[in-house]
């Protein structure tokens, strides 16, 4: 007598990495994480190389003096310092797709849990994306 199990309980007795969207999770995690290194040692070893760009702080003292100077930080910004190769943009882009890493996770769980028709994780896991977004996106500021 044959006895079919429903996809939920054959999921959860492959343990862990069960399903192969969680190996694509951990992939995206190590090569989000992978690039975004390389990214921001690439704008660190040609900030080495021009030293700081022209109105910006040289040394430590300048940088902090008077509570230190603020730094642009925008879209826009950063797509104009890439054109250029400025070390301060690829930085900033190696910090971004830092930020966007688990951001990446999160949204891949959420489908995870939606293909799973795990519903309140689906909730909790779409605020907490709701949440992450809206704070990438710096509504409120």
């Amino acid at each position: 007598m044959d006895v079919e199990l429903p996809e939920q309980e054959v999921l959860a007795a492959r343990g862990p990495g069960g399903h192969p969207l969680e190996i694509w999770i951990s992939y995206v995690l190590r090569i989000g994480v992978l690039t975004a290194g390389a990214v921001i040692l690439f704008g660190l070893v040609l900030y080495l190389i021009e030293g700081p760009g022209s109105g910006r702080p040289t040394t430590l003292d300048q940088l902090t003096a008077d509570g230190g100077q603020p730094i642009e930080v925008s879209w826009q910004s950063i797509v104009d310092g890439l054109k250029t190769l400025e070390p301060s943009a690829i930085i900033l882009l190696g910090l971004l797709l830092l930020i966007l890493t688990p951001l990446s996770r999160v949204a891949m769980t959420l489908i995870l849990f939606i293909l799973q028709q795990d519903w309140i994780f689906v909730a909790i896991t779409g605020a907490v994306l709701g949440i992450l977004v809206i704070g990438l996106i710096g509504v409120g500021s």
